[in-house]
């Protein structure tokens, strides 16, 4: 499975303190009309769907039934470019992760410990800034967008007869997102964000060649917060 270096702790501290000085450094001169080009921190919660799963082991019969899942969380970053005013692009990477909780596929164990549903996606984004209003400190500016992209690794780990055992692949995904962000007149900005991902039905390779195939849905909610720059 694979594991991301950066701790979600220091991810949440990075978004307080790039809060608190965007904040701080505001009365420095706008940057918004001038500045095309922006980067983003983002993190936040997952929630993903208890998802149907159907396991095909080879000269076997297949056996259906759910991946029950938990809490998750999601963590990235963002480059993009203004077209116009309105108008931006930018290239996503994203890892979410939902711990599993317990199985009711036939040939998986029912009860799960230290297993979750991952994924690493590469996504491109087009979005729309609304006009919004301006504060005394910031410019507030409602925006939505759609997506397409790859998940690039879905893997889970999971329990068959005790032993940790890895599925994973790839597919086409995309995702729909709306939220506000907050422009300071430093180039800092911050924001919150819902997004929908949907990578629909994945056929999980196992790293064992006698568990052959889980195929599973992979679609679900984020809630997010972002902390960016415009350089």
């Amino acid at each position: 499975m694979m594991r991301v270096a950066i701790p979600l702790m220091t991810l949440g501290f990075t978004l307080t303190a790039g809060l608190v000085w965007s904040a701080s450094t505001f009365a420095q001169g706008s940057r918004e009309e001038n500045s095309r080009w922006y980067m983003t921190l983002n993190g936040g919660s997952s929630a993903l769907n208890n998802v149907s799963a159907n396991l095909q082991r080879p000269a076997q019969p297949s056996t259906t039934g759910k991946l029950n899942l938990g809490g998750g969380a999601l963590y990235g970053g963002s480059i993009g470019y203004w077209i116009n005013p309105s108008v931006r692009v930018e290239g996503e990477l994203a890892y979410r992760s939902n711990r599993v909780k317990s199985s009711s596929v036939v040939g998986i164990d029912a009860q799960q410990s230290d297993a979750d549903l991952a994924s690493l996606a590469f996504m491109v984004n087009g979005l729309y800034d609304f006009e919004g209003w301006q504060s005394s400190f910031a410019r507030f500016r409602p925006f939505v967008g759609a997506g397409v992209g790859l998940a690039q690794e879905i893997d889970t780990d999971l329990k068959v007869g005790g032993v940790s055992r890895e599925f994973s692949g790839d597919r086409f995904a995309y995702q729909l997102v709306g939220g506000m962000n907050w422009y300071y007149r430093s180039g800092w900005f911050a924001g919150a964000r819902v997004k929908w991902f949907d990578a629909g039905s994945v056929n999980l390779a196992s790293t064992a060649a006698n568990l052959g195939t889980l195929k599973t849905d992979y679609r679900g909610l984020s809630a997010e917060l972002t902390i960016g720059y415009r350089f």
